[in-house]
């Protein structure tokens, strides 16, 4: 089953939960059927990338498949957003969330939540759906405990909410 955690800051720490748990999986090898993908967003890689060395472990050894890092504020490299990532992994995720059942995890600022809704939305319609059935599929994702989200802030900062 594929598992997307999206997060950027401080919106990663919940998440560590989750791998540790998967990891523990794994070891039992009732984990065998995930494939998780972790998204993470901070500004610096030097300064906020701070479980850097565990992810780097998880990687290694089979727990976290996939791992996107959007840097905001790196110098020499152009600014990327959590919500730019989807894009890149656009025929992925729509496989994934239209055919194999794939949960989604968003953790972090509630303008970046939006973004990643957004983002996600605009995939179902560059992959032919229309504004309906794209609104559809996201809301049965939500109605079937597919897509979950853990955010803060005001409602007010997110586009489109």
């Amino acid at each position: 089953m594929p598992i997307y955690l999206i997060g950027a800051g401080t919106g990663i720490a919940p998440f560590r939960s989750f791998w540790q748990h998967f990891e523990k999986m794994r070891e039992t090898k009732s984990a065998d059927k995930l494939e998780v993908s972790l998204i993470f967003g901070c500004r610096n890689s030097k300064l906020d990338h701070i479980y850097r060395d565990e992810i780097e472990a998880l990687r290694k050894n089979g727990t976290i498949q996939h791992f996107y890092l959007a840097l905001s504020r790196e110098h020499g490299i152009p600014k990327a957003y959590v919500q730019s990532v989807i894009p890149t992994i656009a025929e992925k995720l729509f496989t994934d969330i239209s055919q194999r059942g794939a949960h989604i995890y968003v953790c972090g600022d509630v303008g970046m939540a939006a973004g990643v809704h957004d983002a996600i939305r605009d995939v179902c319609l560059a992959k032919g759906l229309t504004e309906i059935e794209a609104v559809k599929l996201l809301d049965h994702l939500r109605s079937s405990d597919r897509y979950h989200e853990d955010i803060f802030g005001n409602y007010n900062m997110a586009s489109g909410y």
